[in-house]
């Protein structure tokens, strides 16, 4: 997909000379992908302790 936007330049320089990626594109891509990735770890975080599990002991057992 095509876009126009305005980017800082200083930022995106300065990813790009930290990932060592040749293009904009790239480091873009790079970037919205580790974003994603952030909030995505996030959300898994946020359900800690939320899910209750009922162990079968007996079957957890018969494993070890």
């Amino acid at each position: 997909m095509r876009i126009n936007v305005e980017v800082d330049e200083e930022l995106l320089m300065k990813a790009m000379r930290l990932t060592g990626m040749s293009t904009y594109r790239k480091t873009l891509n790079e970037g919205l992908t580790a974003l994603t990735q952030l909030y995505e770890q996030g959300e898994v975080r946020d359900l800690r302790g939320k899910l209750h599990r009922q162990p079968d002991l007996p079957r957890e057992r018969k494993r070890s």
